[in-house]
């Protein structure tokens, strides 16, 4: 009796230590496509075959030439921004600015808005060790989040790996680099 509770407890063992080695071989893959793959984009225009009919023309062209700009402008990082402030900056109302950035991003304005942060976070890291000094909270301001929890949320969301896993293994490349 004893030495089938003590197979079944062996073999749960085995399954948790599978488990968990996946998970962390998973994660370093992860982290090695975010620093050595192609350098991480902004939320992506696409091919879109069909133009939104419920913007006029000339409104819609208008609007998606200032969000290029915006974007490129990293305006974005302002943490109190909200959809409608960027709307009236843009010239156009609340109701055609989520439409077109529903219909041309493919999401919604507060994923849009993280997408575009953590994609400035991401490439900024990479390219900045002296970003690593700061702290999550600092690393969130300096982002656009208001938090470090909802930094460190909306990174794993866009990323699958936690912040902290990619800052240590930014610090650790530093490291071998300067050595």
């Amino acid at each position: 009796r004893w030495n089938r509770v003590l197979v079944i407890i062996a073999a749960l063992a085995i399954l948790v230590g599978i488990y968990f080695y996946l998970r962390a071989r998973n994660t370093k893959r992860r982290i090695r496509n975010l620093l050595d793959g192609p350098k991480i984009t902004k939320a992506s225009d696409g091919l879109i075959e069909r133009h939104t009919t419920s913007v006029p023309n000339d409104i819609r062209e208008d609007v998606l030439q200032k969000l290029k700009i915006f974007e490129d402008s990293e305006s974005f990082l302002d943490k109190d921004l909200d959809m409608s402030t960027l709307a009236q900056t843009l010239g156009t109302n609340t109701a055609y600015f989520s439409t077109l950035i529903n219909h041309y991003k493919k999401m919604s304005f507060p994923n849009y808005l993280k997408d575009l942060r953590i994609t400035a976070a991401i490439n900024g890291l990479s390219e900045d060790s002296n970003l690593l000094k700061y702290n999550y909270q600092g690393l969130a301001d300096m982002f656009g989040f208001k938090t470090a929890e909802s930094f460190s949320k909306a990174f794993y969301q866009k990323t699958g790996v936690y912040p902290s896993k990619f800052l240590k293994e930014l610090s650790a490349r530093k490291k071998t680099d300067h050595l």
